[in-house]
């Protein structure tokens, strides 16, 4: 115990800062509760890339389907999952000990993970350093100015004059925030592993590997790699018991994954897995690539780091040619995974934190020969602290300004939420707009299958099509008016049908090949000749949704088949009977 409290004392800087760091990722979404008390009705401020899609996964393990299969839809939710349940389970079980709902959950973990990561760093970055003013830079400049080391943001800021104005990286849930938690992890016990040779460290690396495998995928290939670059490097040196203890921890965690490939395996035999996963953004290719961020990475370890710590160099040396790999496995396996992932998640921040390491450690070395040295070495701690604390508050708080009309506007959908919580319980599906169908899934138990996320599942090209051709036809498009609507709305059915595949190959949603559009007016057509019973019973739509102000022409009070049982603020909802 004592040893404890000591420990929490001497790094009592960095759970300051840790905490620090937490309330300003959580501000704005509990701000938002109070600044508009007065009209809040439940719906919480959102503003990281799809974050509502994340909210929807935590809410469906809540409901009890801990496999996601299908977030959206009442039909596949035992089918084997695309995106691994862990992170979701972790998050929502949390909320679930606590007696949260889901938005208090989601708002709890924007300040308790990324407090985690910031510790998780700190303590990596001290371990190879021991010093904990590197370790404090490191876990600050990662989570709170990570845009300082993008030419776009940079472009915008110094040119533009322009602040960014989604949230910071590490306010949205799951991914990144309960991700990373395996990454550094695993990380520093590894090397708390090699550099003590107790095994209690390589016993739970060995732990925190094989469940990473049910988080992210970009996390655990990332790894494996790690240890392979590792490896090699050691074989150069020859320390074949270093190895030897190595390939134990990799076989011992694959142990773990083993349900993870058996659910993979059934993923590949699936029907529907060659449309999903070009959905998914993997494009057959075997061209390399050499991200600019890794080849300034590699260009700068091989030039400035220390090398006098040798067991320390080969572990940040395999740390920094990792990526390189990972970035060209499809010259081998043919098949290009989304590189944003790996940038944006353990490139950039392994840029930041060996570069700090090297400005600080040389620094050190030469901030003896200057005088008054406590003086200027303080002052340019201070500085980056003050910029980094600057830079995370400031790009919150234009954050919080640019979203928070969207979200004033968004209350007068609370109401129906309330209402559908305590009023519908019986299976079926529920068809509105993109809008609605989010905030269905992301606050309530029921299944709207009309979401932008849709495409995530194993569901089929044709579902997507239908899903999305009726809300064109409830708006009431004709086959003489398609063509051009369609050609017009090209980002939109392209990110919706077919994912990320047209921007990952040609770099644009809009890209998709015109012969595609013009297929999609042909089967719109067909669709034409059905009859809109039929459809309702073919995808097991029970209610429809009708938000009168965004959707007009949807005229739902014309259909006999339909019976109004809600209406309020401008929106209806209709019973099929």
């Amino acid at each position: 115990m004592k040893y404890f409290i000591h420990s929490v004392f001497s790094h009592r800087w960095a759970i300051l800062f840790a905490i620090l760091t937490g309330i300003i990722i959580a501000f704005p979404q509990f701000y938002f509760r109070y600044d508009h008390k007065d009209i809040y009705s439940g719906i919480d401020l959102m503003g990281t890339d799809a974050e509502i899609a994340y909210w929807s996964r935590v809410q469906e393990v809540r409901d009890g389907y801990f496999s996601l299969g299908n977030v959206y839809s009442t039909e596949g939710k035992n089918l084997p999952y695309l995106q691994p349940p862990l992170s979701e389970i972790i998050v929502a079980s949390l909320g679930k000990s606590l007696f949260l709902d889901t938005k208090d959950t989601i708002l709890l973990g924007k300040f308790f993970f990324p407090m985690l990561i910031f510790l998780l760093i700190y303590a990596l970055v001290y371990q190879l350093t021991k010093s904990k003013i590197i370790g404090l830079i490191c876990s600050t400049t990662v989570l709170l100015s990570s845009d300082f080391f993008s030419l776009h943001t940079i472009a915008d800021l110094f040119v533009n004059h322009k602040i960014k104005n989604t949230f910071l990286d590490y306010a949205r849930p799951i991914a990144p925030q309960t991700h990373l938690l395996f990454f550094y992890g695993f990380l520093l016990l590894f090397w708390l592993f090699l550099e003590k040779k107790q095994w209690i460290y390589g016993i739970m690396s060995s732990v925190v590997l094989g469940l990473s495998f049910y988080t992210y995928p970009y996390t655990w290939t990332f790894l494996y790699t790690f240890l392979g670059c590792l490896i090699f490097v050691l074989i150069w040196q020859k320390k074949w018991f270093d190895i030897k203890n190595i390939i134990l921890i990799g076989f011992s965690s694959l142990i773990i994954a083993i349900p993870y490939f058996l659910n993979l395996l059934k993923v590949f035999e699936h029907p529907l897995y060659s449309e999903v996963s070009s959905r998914f953004g993997i494009i057959k290719t075997h061209i390399p690539q050499i991200g600019v961020t890794v080849a300034v990475l590699l260009i700068i370890f091989l030039l400035f780091f220390p090398r006098k710590r040798n067991k320390r160099y080969s572990f940040c040396l395999s740390l920094v040619v990792t990526p390189l790999v990972v970035l060209n496995q499809q010259v081998i396996t043919g098949r290009l995974m989304q590189p944003g992932h790996y940038h944006w998640y353990y490139f950039r921040p392994l840029l930041i934190i060996f570069l700090i390491i090297i400005i600080f450690e040389y620094l050190n070395q030469k901030i003896k020969q200057v005088s008054n040295q406590k003086f200027w070495y303080r002052l340019i701690i201070g500085l980056i602290f003050t910029v980094n604390l600057c830079n995370g508050f400031l790009i919150q708080f234009n954050s919080y300004n640019f979203h928070k009309s969207n979200f004033i506007e968004k209350q007068r959908y609370g109401p129906i939420l309330h209402w559908l919580n305590n009023n519908i319980a019986e299976k079926g599906e529920i068809f509105t707009n993109f809008e609605i169908s989010d905030l269905i899934s992301a606050y309530t138990s029921l299944n709207a299958l009309h979401s932008c996320f849709a495409e995530n599942y194993l569901v089929s090209d044709k579902y997507l099509e239908e899903v999305l051709f009726l809300e064109y036809r409830l708006d009431g498009l004709d086959d003489k008016q398609a063509s051009e609507t369609f050609f017009k709305d090209r980002k939109k059915i392209s990110s919706y049908i077919y994912g990320m595949y047209y921007r990952e190959k040609f770099g644009d949603y809009g890209k998709i090949p015109d012969r595609r559009i013009n297929h999609l007016v042909n089967q719109y057509n067909r669709f034409l000749s059905l009859s809109l019973p039929y459809i309702f019973t073919k995808y097991q739509i029970k209610y429809i949704i009708w938000d009168t102000a965004k959707q007009p022409n949807w005229k739902l009070n014309r259909y006999p088949f339909l019976s109004e049982i809600y209406q309020k603020n401008g929106i209806k909802i209709y019973r099929v009977k």
